[in-house]
């Protein structure tokens, strides 16, 4: 008779997820709507560490500029949270953000696309394991042959934010 066996062996692999230092994240808003163009600053966490809690970075110097130098300086409104109450995007145009906070300086480029209508908008429900509904949104549109193309799509329920639209 013929006797197989399998050896097998475990190893512990320790990673500390703690290990890493701050470093400022930094994102930018802007629309064709008035007051959307905002700015958040934050630095990251640890790993175990709640998003809630993400440390803001205030005391920042953030201006916005297009590429007709029409630049606004954006006020903080709360903590990590800066705002223009004047600058409002132009589909076509050009933006160049600048940002100093805690003696560096943060620069980025971009550009607002013409804007893509929605063809239409349609929602499955779904049910949980534990019994719970919920639904799933379905945006369709054409995208335009230009590469480079990104959609954020922000539910909201009743003015809720999309935190607070399940259940």
């Amino acid at each position: 008779p013929i006797l197989g066996f399998i050896l097998s062996c475990q190893q512990v692999v320790s990673i500390d997820l703690n290990a890493a230092s701050p470093h400022i994240v930094i994102e930018g808003n802007i629309t064709d709507q008035k007051d959307t163009t905002t700015v958040l600053i934050s630095k990251t966490g640890t790993y175990f560490e709640s998003s809630i809690n993400v440390p803001p970075v205030s005391y920042a110097l953030v201006t916005i500029t297009d590429d007709l130098g029409k630049s606004d300086t954006l006020k903080e409104v709360r903590n990590g949270n800066y705002q223009s109450s004047t600058l409002k995007g132009v589909f076509g145009r050009r933006y160049t953000l600048n940002v100093v906070s805690e003696s560096k300086e943060y620069s980025a480029k971009s550009y607002l696309p013409k804007k893509v209508p929605i063809d239409s908008i349609y929602i499955k429900p779904f049910h949980e394991r534990d019994g719970d509904v919920g639904y799933d949104i379905y945006v369709l549109f054409k995208d335009p042959p230009e590469s480079g193309n990104y959609y954020r799509i922000r539910p909201r329920v009743n003015s809720l934010s999309p935190d607070s639209i399940n259940g």
